[in-house]
């Protein structure tokens, strides 16, 4: 019985642990001093497999409804704020102003390291000046990140 049972599917499992034959004593034509094995069935305590394979659930179609219905609210909020923009100003979509966080990225790349390349020994006028001057710079350049990392972003036309 265990080898059978052991190397059976989880579905064979269930159908012999359903099946399971119990012996109680019980009373034959002969009287109560002979007591013979009868044969009873038992109900199983195992959950039934009841299982659609290749069938999505409900709670997980439930879920990717939510899901793309939130997706609608955001794009159509993003609708929204684009046809209540100041006079005078667009909306920057979010490609461009990805596209723009790029380009300020490599210019601040760029300024630091002809800041870095600047002479420390020598102190001159023109080297001050150019120092201030890429300083300056990428301040102007970190201030237009900031502006740019907000959710809406308008650009004068």
């Amino acid at each position: 019985y265990q080898r059978r049972v052991h190397g059976a599917s989880l579905k064979e499992k269930i159908e012999s642990e359903r099946n399971k034959v119990s012996f109680e004593n019980s009373e034959d034509k002969r009287g109560s001093s002979h007591n013979k094995f009868q044969r009873k069935t038992e109900t199983s305590t195992l959950p039934t497999v009841n299982r659609k394979i290749g069938v999505v659930p409900k709670y997980l179609q439930q879920r990717k409804n939510e899901i793309i219905l939130e997706k609608q609210i955001s794009r159509s909020s993003e609708n929204d704020t684009s046809s209540s923009c100041p006079p005078g100003t667009t909306f920057m979509t979010s490609e461009a102003r990805a596209a723009a966080v790029a380009e300020l990225v490599a210019r601040k790349r760029d300024r630091q390291h002809t800041l870095n390349s600047l002479p420390v020994r020598y102190d001159t006028v023109s080297i001050r000046r150019r120092r201030n001057a890429l300083e300056s710079e990428i301040r102007d350049i970190e201030t237009q990140l900031k502006r740019l990392s907000n959710r809406v972003v308008y650009v004068f036309r």
